[in-house]
């Protein structure tokens, strides 16, 4: 059974959430949210304090279902 985790930035600024991503693991989505917010070139990293990451729950891929 795969599971993946699903994810969601918000941007405090717009106060909004962006699209959805999917990572195996929390940790990885954390690694990718970390390099984010330090890159000084990208948007989130010249204003980091504006964004959030946010857990929303899991996706089964055998039964498509999320909880």
């Amino acid at each position: 059974m795969a599971t993946l985790q699903v994810f969601s930035i918000r941007d405090g600024a717009m106060a909004a959430f962006n699209q959805p991503f999917y990572t195996p693991t929390i940790a990885s989505a954390r690694r990718v949210f970390g390099d984010e917010v330090s890159k000084p070139n990208s948007d989130m990293g010249a204003h980091p304090s504006d964004y959030e990451l946010f857990h929303l729950g899991e996706f089964h891929e055998d039964s498509g279902s999320f909880v």
